[in-house]
């Protein structure tokens, strides 16, 4: 699905090439590298196949982020949700013996269960997301995510990003719901 060029020596025993995916697919890191012999591989896949929901603001969650439950629409008004086929995905869990926080949880429609970030999250490096088992047929319009009650563990700035043909894009015109809304606080 790709093609391999540019490679260039680092050091003695490290090497790192560019990689180009093919039409109608795309990378989130465009580089194969071999570290101390051993190549680390990039995945093309296909666009529209990988999403995710990046918090932006505030600047600093802590000690985490938490999403109750997260869906995806067609639709601007939320109401034509998107069939979740695939595999979750995140920049990490929360981790506890008794306790699951597993990135499934933000998208399985139960208020029992939550994702909650590894740590602390700063602006743009901890995201949840999805990805699809086949590219989206149609965009994506509404994001809705649901936080516990308390402004805690919310993030208040939210970004939907789509891997297309160079990488993460912001599509325009997705209205992201963040809820609870500020008003509607205990």
């Amino acid at each position: 699905n790709g093609r391999i060029s540019g490679c260039e020596q680092d050091n003695l025993r490290s090497q790192s090439c560019q990689v180009t995916c093919n039409a109608g697919f795309g990378t989130v890191e465009p580089s194969l590298r071999c570290i101390h012999g051993a190549w680390y591989f990039p995945e093309c896949m296909p666009v529209a196949s990988l999403v995710r929901l990046v918090a932006r603001a505030p600047e600093l969650i802590k000690p985490y982020w938490v999403v109750l439950d997260a869906k995806l629409f067609t639709d601007q008004e939320c109401t034509q949700s998107i069939d979740m086929d695939g595999m979750p995905t995140s920049s990490g869990e929360y981790v506890i013996k008794y306790a699951n926080y597993h990135p499934r949880n933000a998208w399985d429609g139960e208020q029992s269960t939550s994702w909650a970030s590894a740590g602390h999250c700063e602006s743009g490096n901890c995201h949840f997301g999805f990805r699809f088992r086949q590219p989206l047929k149609a965009p994506i319009r509404c994001a809705k995510i649901e936080h516990p009650h308390g402004a805690q563990y919310q993030a208040t700035s939210v970004s939907v990003e789509i891997l297309g043909p160079s990488g993460w894009e912001e599509p325009p015109e997705i209205k992201v719901l963040l809820l609870p809304e500020a008003n509607q606080e205990l």
